[in-house]
C-alpha cells in the first residue's frame, strides 16, 4: 500500500481474499436486499451509495472492484466524493483562478499607465478568497463524511 493512497480526494485500499471473485460477487447480491446502503452490481464492480434520505452534499461513494488473483481475488476499495460536489466544486475554483489572472494582468496594465490598480487588487483579493473557501468548505465535507465513509466500509467487511 502506497502512501499516496489517502491524499487527494479518492482513497485507495486494496486487499486479497481467499475465495474466487464469483463467490465474492455472489455474497454482495445475497447481502444486497440487507443492506442499509444503495448497491449496485455491474460486472465485477460494486457500487455503493448512501440512501437517498440521508444523503447530503458531503456523502461519499465507494467503489469495490473484484478481480481475479492466484489466490483467490484481489479486492479493490476507492473511495471518492459525490461527482457533483467535486464539479461544482472546480467550477468555483477554476473560476476564482481565471478572475485572478485576468485581473493580475489588468493590474500590470493599470501600474504600467501610471492609474489605479485599486479595483483590479480587490479582484485579486476576492478570487483568491473564493478559491481558499472552496478548498475549506471541502475539507469540511470530507471530515463530515467520515462516519458515512467508515459505515460503507463496515459493510464491506461484513459481507467478505
Amino acid at each position: 500500500m502506497s502512501i499516496f493512497n489517502n491524499l487527494g480526494i479518492r482513497f485507495r485500499d486494496h486487499y486479497t481474499h481467499p475465495e474466487k471473485p464469483d463467490i465474492v460477487l455472489d455474497r454482495f447480491k445475497t447481502m444486497e436486499k440487507e443492506a442499509s446502503l444503495e448497491i449496485q452490481i455491474a460486472y465485477h464492480s460494486v457500487f455503493i451509495k448512501i440512501p437517498d434520505e440521508f444523503h447530503r452534499w458531503w456523502s461519499p461513494e465507494l467503489t469495490v472492484n473484484i478481480e481475479a488473483h492466484e489466490n483467490g481475488s484481489v479486492i479493490k476499495e476507492v473511495t471518492g466524493p459525490n461527482p457533483g460536489t467535486v464539479t461544482l466544486a472546480m467550477f468555483f475554483f477554476i473560476g476564482a483562478i481565471t478572475f485572478f489572472f485576468f485581473a493580475l494582468m489588468f493590474a500590470f496594465s493599470q501600474i504600467q499607465l501610471d492609474k489605479s490598480p485599486l479595483i483590479s487588487l480587490i479582484v485579486i483579493a476576492g478570487s483568491t478568497m473564493v478559491a481558499i473557501l472552496v478548498f475549506i468548505i471541502l475539507g469540511m465535507g470530507r471530515r463530515k463524511a467520515q462516519p458515512q465513509i467508515e459505515k460503507m466500509k463496515e459493510y464491506v467487511k461484513e459481507v467478505l
